[in-house]
């Protein structure tokens, strides 16, 4: 009941013995190991306030009277209750929330078609997963996992390990992904694990963009804002105020991003936003980038 656990009703037990020579007996209530040892019987009884849940006897003799169980299991009755009342003197229930040091399990469901993906080859992450955390991880083809970890804190890693390959992007969010292809339309950008996004050579920078690789760059880090069909790069660009942004021909040139922004790394999204900010004079105001 400390830890939590939701049990109908509090449990005691007790141990009997006793002691018979020709006729005469003697019960004994709540034995010892002497007791157990030189006596006639050893006859477990567990159960509730209202009635026994569990018996378990082992005795040295040919059999006992009616008399003698009769005897044994009302001052096993006694015992129980008084064992009870001093239980609840100390808790009078289970806790309303389970201890974080208590075993925990959960299920969480994932779509079927990223199971494999928790799987991995050869089964390389979910052993990973179970071995980060100690948890045991059983999988349904239907996506229901099972999750069975020892503490709490065990339990919520686990969990986010296997939610960790079954994320959808939210409508609107900021993602740091990594470009995998440049095409001539945009960049194909990784936000998740299995699913990428589109980012138009349109969305690519606040300025024209020739092509999509003087902005994207394979492999590299990539800031991007989710939207209804494609992704939408979140980096301005600086703006072209003088003639050595100009091509030949008069047009503007295209910039690429500011190195700092885009080589940024996926662990520093923070960091990304605060320069995008920095940089916000020098920026050409976008109706998409994440900072607006």
């Amino acid at each position: 009941m400390d830890a939590g656990v939701p049990i109908s009703d509090p449990v005691a037990g007790v141990a009997m013995g006793l002691i018979k020579e020709g006729d005469n007996f003697i019960v004994l209530t709540d034995i010892l190991g002497d007791e157990d040892a030189l006596g006639d019987m050893d006859f477990k009884i567990a159960g509730t306030a209202e009635g026994v849940t569990a018996v378990q006897m082992d005795i040295k003799i040919t059999g006992l009277t009616t008399e003698i169980m009769r005897k044994a299991m009302r001052q096993a009755h006694e015992a129980r209750l008084h064992i009870l009342g001093e239980m609840k003197k100390a808790i009078d229930g289970p806790r309303a929330e389970l201890s974080k040091y208590a075993p925990q399990h959960a299920e969480v469901f994932v779509n079927p078609e990223v199971i494999r993906m928790i799987i991995g080859p050869g089964g390389k992450n979910i052993k990973a997963i179970t071995a980060a955390t100690g948890a045991s991880v059983d999988i349904e083809d239907s996506g229901r996992i099972s999750i069975f970890a020892p503490t709490a804190e065990s339990m919520e890693q686990a969990k986010e390990l296997v939610q960790y390959y079954d994320q959808r992007p939210d409508l609107g969010k900021n993602y740091m992904g990594k470009v995998r292809k440049v095409l001539e339309i945009g960049a194909i950008v990784e936000i998740m694990p299995n699913v990428e996004a589109l980012v138009h050579i349109s969305q690519l920078d606040t300025s024209r963009v020739a092509q999509a690789s003087d902005v994207a760059h394979l492999g590299e880090d990539m800031l991007v804002r989710s939207s209804k069909s494609t992704a939408t790069a979140s980096v301005p660009a600086a703006r072209p105020s003088s003639s050595k942004n100009r091509a030949s021909n008069g047009s503007p040139r295209t910039p690429p991003a500011p190195p700092a922004l885009r080589a940024a790394k996926a662990t520093a999204i923070i960091a990304v936003t605060v320069g995008i900010a920095a940089n916000a004079a020098n920026a050409v105001p976008a109706a998409t980038n994440a900072t607006n």
